[in-house]
């Protein structure tokens, strides 16, 4: 079975990129923004998981939607989630998976849970993909009163992706600095694993 992940300019800053070939522990993470933000990556990839370790709710601070963590399992994996509303028994995760550990590593990103979910997987195929940024309405409680705002801020241009096929790494990854009075937003890349747990 192929999970396909994402390790993102923040895993570069954490540790080393994996190589081709990498058997181990994978620390994978998913939430129900990635089926939307990630479904040109691996358009046809489901994979119907249930629900487990259900923990307390708890609030975003940009919009303040009420998530709780748990985790995804089923044969051959087990994947930290994070779930909009009230999670049910079971979900069928789709877009991309995120790397938090690879497996030389034992530290986790930040932005992860501490559950200790993991996947032993082979990564059996490596692209890197580029992909355009525009900028996007978003919606949110207003912080002085009763009301929502409304602002825009960079977000993936969904049909922008070009994908190269590689064998190993690049050393780093594009991921330039937006200045205020920028007209052309910029190209942003990312590494995208394929992660075969039938290892």
């Amino acid at each position: 079975m192929i999970i396909p992940a994402v390790f993102d300019a923040s895993a570069y800053r954490a540790f080393a990129p994996p190589e081709l070939g990498t058997v181990g522990d994978w620390g994978l993470f998913w939430n129900d923004a990635f089926a939307t933000r990630w479904s040109a990556l691996r358009p046809t990839w489901r994979l119907p998981a249930t629900l487990h370790g259900i923990g307390p709710p708890s609030r975003l601070p940009d919009d303040e939607s009420v998530v709780r963590s748990a985790t995804a399992r089923g044969p051959g994996f087990s994947i930290t989630c994070r779930i909009t509303g009230d999670p049910p028994p079971s979900i069928v995760l789709s877009g991309a998976t995120r790397v938090v550990t690879a497996p030389t590593e034992s530290r986790r990103l930040s932005s992860s849970s501490s559950a200790p979910a993991v996947t032993r997987a082979r990564a059996v195929g490596m692209q890197l993909v580029a992909f355009d940024l525009e900028l996007q309405t978003r919606f949110g409680p207003f912080p002085f009163r009763d009301g929502t705002a409304v602002w825009q801020s960079p977000g993936h241009a969904s049909g922008s992706e070009v994908f190269t096929d590689i064998t190993g790494a690049p050393d780093a990854l594009a991921e330039p600095r937006m200045r205020p009075g920028d007209m052309v937003l910029p190209r942003l890349e990312l590494l995208l694993l394929d992660l075969d747990t039938d290892c």
